[in-house]
This record gives structure tokens, C-alpha cells and sequence, in this order.
């Protein structure tokens, strides 16, 4: 193709795309301030989804295909080292990226049962950050057992061990990196099942405690009964639209 051809290519290129609207890149502050990671930063670089994510989307199935599209439009993180919270403010910030803030969604008025269509800015969702006190592992006290355990909280790579409370307890040891003094997984292994009720449960709750992350919840005043609802922002691939 000749210089004069590309000439005409790229004008018209500029002329059709003159009025778009520029979706930019963004750069975001994780939930946990990237407090207890290696590899992924407190601030994260997300692209906006683009003609080769769609198609992308087109041949790939939908397990995990939120990760796999966050793998693509992510810069400085290890999506294995993240926290839930931070992966699902991730999630909600990509499709921000892409789509802009603004997305519908419908909810039933709590007191009346109205279906109510609501736009909702996702840039205001309420956003809490961990605080000085945060770190992972955390020690914490068991006053039956009357020591301390350093307990690992919940990462995208040992979710696999958390999918329900039956997994997490035959598990829950992968989460106890010292017990007392002692440092042997094999040895915690067994001691965690001689461990109190009292003891297993405070373990658990630290585990799975939420201390940061975004409130995907939202006020409404219904359009019927003028009550006041709380609609939560729901997550799907469908969520991904610009609607």
C-alpha cells in the first residue's frame, strides 16, 4: 500500500473515530494497600477491554474468565497472590474502565416487593482500606490452647481450600504457618484436630474476616411505596455491558 493510500486510510480512520468517547486507562489503590504481598503493587494499571479482549471472550469458556480477562487488562499484579477483596474491586474497576461508571440494575423494594430499575455510579461505591493493623499472617490468641497461631487469610491461590466449612476445617492447617512454636505442617496438621471448638472457631473467623474491600450495596427510595431499600450491585459476566 502506498504512503498516499495510508494517508487516506488513517484520515478517514481519524474521521470516523472523531467524536468517540475516550475510555482511558486507570490507575487504582488496592483495598489491602498490597499489604502482605511479593509480587503485585499497592497501585494497579487497568486497560480498558478492547476489540482483541472480545474476542478473546468469543473463544474462551467462562470458568475463571473474569481472571482470564483481569490477566489481559491488569498491570503490576499476581492475580494468585490477591486477596478476594482486592480481585473483586478489581472486577468492578475493569468494567468501570471499559463502560464507564454508570450501570443498571433492577431490585425488588424490600417492603413492598416493587421491581425498581436503578442507575447506579460505580465510581461512589464505598471503598474501605486496611488499616496500620492489617498483616498477613496475622497471630492470634487461642485461649483454650493458651498460645498463639499465625494465621493466613484467604488468597486467590488456598481459596480452593475455603470453598465451604468442610473443605476449610480438613484444610486448616494449609492456613496455620506456626502453631506455638512449632512450624511443622505435619505436626500442626494433627494438632488442629485436638483443638478446641473455642480455639477452631476463633481460627476460621480470622481466616475469612473481611477487613477491607469495596460495599457493593446501595440505597434506593422505592418508585412505589417511597420506603427505603438496599439494592447490592451484583456481579455477573452480563455485569460487563454498558447498559
Amino acid at each position: 500500500m502506498s504512503d498516499e493510500n495510508n494517508i487516506n486510510v488513517d484520515s478517514a480512520l481519524d474521521e470516523i473515530f472523531s467524536s468517540s468517547i475516550q475510555m482511558n486507562e486507570m490507575e487504582v489503590t488496592l483495598p489491602s494497600l498490597a499489604k502482605g504481598y511479593r509480587k503485585t503493587s499497592k497501585v494497579v494499571k487497568l486497560r480498558p477491554m478492547t476489540y482483541e479482549d472480545e474476542k478473546f471472550i468469543s473463544s474462551h469458556s467462562t470458568d475463571n474468565l473474569l481472571d482470564a480477562l483481569l490477566d489481559r487488562c491488569a498491570v503490576g499484579v499476581d492475580l494468585e497472590e490477591l486477596y478476594l477483596e482486592d480481585k473483586l474491586y478489581l472486577y468492578y474497576k475493569l468494567r468501570e474502565c471499559s463502560f464507564g461508571s454508570e450501570a443498571k440494575i433492577s431490585s425488588a423494594c424490600q417492603s413492598c416487593n416493587t421491581i425498581n430499575d436503578l442507575q447506579v455510579d460505580l465510581s461512589k461505591l464505598n471503598v474501605d482500606y486496611a488499616d496500620d493493623t492489617f498483616e498477613n499472617p496475622k497471630e492470634v490468641d487461642l485461649p483454650i490452647l493458651q498460645k498463639t497461631a499465625k494465621v493466613l487469610k484467604i488468597q486467590a491461590y488456598n481459596q480452593i481450600y475455603s470453598k465451604n466449612q468442610a473443605t476449610l476445617l480438613d484444610n486448616l492447617w494449609r492456613f496455620i504457618p506456626k502453631l506455638g512454636d512449632c512450624e511443622d505442617p505435619i505436626i500442626i496438621a494433627k494438632a488442629v484436630k485436638q483443638l478446641s471448638s473455642a480455639d477452631i472457631r476463633i481460627l476460621t473467623k480470622h481466616i475469612s474476616i473481611t477487613d477491607f474491600g469495596i460495599n457493593t450495596d446501595v440505597k434506593f427510595v422505592c418508585n412505589s411505596c417511597r420506603s427505603e431499600s438496599v439494592a447490592a450491585v451484583g456481579l455477573s459476566f452480563d455485569f460487563f455491558t454498558r447498559n
